[in-house]
């Protein structure tokens, strides 16, 4: 779809179609124990504009009580649309309206700072007709080996996002084939692989990735209707 012209107005509620251009997928991030905070400087987040959102897709493996607290961008701070914890491993969903600047620094703010490990992200820039989402869904799931699914329902003429934060026992992890959406990132950081997807085709679906094997696979989805 065609990149979002600078200088217009919110779209109101009730107007136009969601539209959606992936930005950027910077690569994953060691948080030594003693941090809680990640920041992913000078990410891409697209073309300013006033009725922009930026859309930020978090995959983390920290200790079992730990998440994601909060994120910005830019200073802007985002809302939380979904999240998917199963004990270390986590996925979630945020976004905010974001109308400044082509790159920003994103932080990413955790519960606490113990037993932090990796922290990766995945950014697209929104046209969100209505901001809040119209329908939500999750999953969370240990070492089954099995494709990870969620069923998401997507209103006419609107748009679903998918995170899937895909982590492997032994060897390099991989999101691998996605089923009834369109990956747009896939960022590795060897047993832990993050993707990002989206779709527009509407009604109830049900949104998989196939994974590769020893699999705890966590996937957090969202969708907007105009």
């Amino acid at each position: 779809m065609a990149l979002l012209g600078a200088g217009k107005p919110p779209v109101a509620a009730g107007g136009a179609s969601p539209t959606f251009n992936k930005t950027a997928g910077p690569a994953w991030q060691n948080i030594a124990n003693g941090s809680s905070v990640a920041t992913f400087s000078a990410t891409a987040i697209g073309t300013a504009d006033a009725g922009r959102y930026v859309v930020v897709g978090v995959g983390l493996h920290a200790a079992a009580t730990k998440v994601v607290t909060g994120i910005t961008v830019g200073g802007v701070a985002l809302t939380k649309a979904i999240e998917s914890t199963d004990a270390s491993y986590k996925s979630s969903l945020w976004y905010g309206n974001v109308p400044t600047g082509t790159t920003a620094d994103i932080v990413v703010t955790v519960t606490a700072a113990f037993a932090i490990s990796y922290i990766g992200i995945v950014v697209a820039e929104m046209t969100l007709p209505t901001p809040t989402p119209t329908a939500t869904a999750m999953r969370a799931d240990s070492y089954t080996g099995s494709a990870g699914s969620v069923s998401l329902t997507v209103p006419s003429s609107g748009i679903g996002v998918i995170v899937a934060m895909v982590t492997k026992g032994v060897g390099t992890a991989d999101v691998g084939t996605w089923t009834n959406a369109t990956e747009d990132y896939e960022t590795i950081s060897t047993v832990y692989a993050l993707g990002f997807a989206h779709t527009t085709t509407t009604g109830a679906l049900t949104i998989s990735v196939a994974g590769d094997g020893d699999n705890n696979i966590n996937m957090a989805s969202a969708a907007w209707g105009p």
